[in-house]
């Protein structure tokens, strides 16, 4: 994972981490509540000196110092007020200074309770009197060094913590990193395809075209402006970019239900023909039919072609806004493996290539069954649609290793219902054209064939128009 990956992260899983912040805080604010109020006393001595220099008797106060916090003077403190504490514990409630320039000693001391403070700073302050000239060398049997209590402790009025600040920060802080530790984890044992790395890690297949999640698949209404036709358009650019022809044929699988392949197709599909290329759309998903039938519409589709039922001219449908030829499913039918693997399904897709510039096939999923593998034998090469928020590495992987198997030629995977932001950048000479730079579709030759199938298209075009006015 690079820098992105892990802003990516944070981004996808801010709620996760704004939670963590809030417990945090809660708790830090929790354990403040718990906390005593601290009370802090101070006593002052004075060090005066029968005799010598000032720089000896500012060496003398810094020894002094040092000596508050010796059991020479905590003992008999904790003797003498009868306190329930250790010698270590009263330590660390001492501080001691002595303010450069000064023959002074600050003794203060922190307790909960405010007299306990200032007494036992009072006893401190003058135990420390009765310690320090024993413990200085005099002369003569006379004392060198006077210490004497100047300032004695009162009880403070009021509380010097704890600090509210201190454990609110450190709880949001505690709550920040158990938040982002969270997401990581969280990302390491989601196993979905949230992004193009994840796609990348999975297969050497190139991720072709991501897809915004705006819009679900199975409607011939186009938007001419947005992300979402903005992303088939780029996905039309790329696949021209990484085939010198454009494929004829392409089918459109996933490896799961409700991946998108449908979508993606039906984009696809409106993406090439803004460029004026014919374009076919066949709804080869029998098991699932994805394009949805409009009340004024003929029930004959894919199957009723296959089976001899009907022409492939009477079952294609123009769509007039979308500019695309339809072929539905059709009629269904109780074997839809048999159907597919037929030589009339095969002799159909022939028939489309030769009467159509291109042709997209929205073909099944691949887990599922062995229509999708099947269909794409029969074509120029297949887009894999995974979704970013349910398809999972295993499921990429494994269908992968089928079209692999199966030796079918793979065009690109396509990342659909993507939060993150489309990596690739489709330019233009003119910024408002829909237009595809060059994209090299290797015609049919013009034979009686692809004439009749001209003609066919051109009477369904304007059948459907008459319908329109009508």
């Amino acid at each position: 994972m690079d820098l992105s990956d892990y802003f990516g992260v944070v981004r996808r899983r801010w709620l996760v981490i704004v939670a963590c912040c809030l417990v945090g805080l809660c708790l830090g604010g929790l354990v403040y509540a718990q906390q005593p109020s601290q009370y802090k006393a101070t006593s002052t001595v004075f060090v005066s000196l029968a005799r010598g220099d000032a720089n000896y008797s500012q060496s003398v106060v810094q020894s002094y110092v040092e000596i508050v916090g010796q059991p020479v003077v905590l003992a008999p403190v904790i003797d003498q007020l009868k306190l329930n504490r250790s010698l270590q514990s009263l330590k660390s409630a001492v501080s001691v200074q002595a303010p450069p320039g000064t023959v002074v000693v600050q003794i203060s001391v922190v307790d909960p309770q405010a007299v306990r403070a200032s007494q036992i700073a009072n006893a401190l302050a003058n135990r420390l009197s009765q310690v320090a000239p024993q413990l200085t060398p005099g002369v003569n049997d006379s004392r060198t060094v006077n210490v004497s209590v100047s300032s004695p402790a009162v009880p403070p009025s009021a509380p010097v913590g704890p600090s509210s600040k201190r454990y609110l920060v450190g709880g949001l802080f505690a709550g920040l990193v158990l938040g982002v530790a969270s997401a990581l984890l969280l990302h390491l044992i989601d196993r979905r395809l949230r992004n193009a790395s994840g796609i990348r890690m999975v297969t050497d297949s190139p991720v072709i075209g991501v897809v915004p999640d705006e819009w679900g698949g199975g409607s011939l209404r186009v938007a001419a402006e947005g992300r979402l036709p903005n992303a088939f358009r780029r996905l039309r650019a790329n696949i021209a970019a990484h085939h010198q022809d454009f494929p004829r044929t392409i089918a459109v699988l996933s490896p799961e239900h409700g991946a998108g392949k449908t979508t993606v197709a039906l984009g696809l599909a409106i993406a090439l023909a803004e460029t004026g290329e014919r374009v076919l759309l066949i709804d080869a998903d029998l098991r699932s039919p994805g394009l949805l039938l409009k009340a004024d519409e003929s029930g004959s589709g894919l199957t009723d072609v296959v089976m001899k039922r009907a022409e492939l001219t009477d079952a294609v449908t123009v769509s007039s806004a979308a500019q695309i030829s339809v072929l539905r499913a059709g009629t269904p039918t109780a074997s839809p493996g048999s159907l597919i693997s037929s030589r009339g399904m095969s002799q159909l897709i022939g028939s489309a290539r030769d009467s159509w510039n291109v042709v997209v096939l929205d073909a099944g999923t691949v887990l599922a069954s062995s229509d999708a593998l099947i269909l794409a034998q029969h074509t120029d090469g297949v887009l894999m649609v995974v979704d970013a928020k349910k398809t999972t590495r295993p499921q990429l992987a494994k269908a992968a290793d089928l079209l692999d198997d199966a030796r079918v030629k793979v065009l690109g995977v396509v990342l659909n219902r993507s939060d993150t932001p489309e990596p690739f950048q489709f330019r233009t000479d003119h910024p408002t054209s829909h237009a595809a730079p060059s994209v090299k579709i290797r015609r049919p030759p013009i034979t009686p064939a692809t004439n009749s199938g001209r003609a066919a298209v051109e009477r369904l075009a304007a059948a459907a128009e008459a319908r329109r006015k009508a």
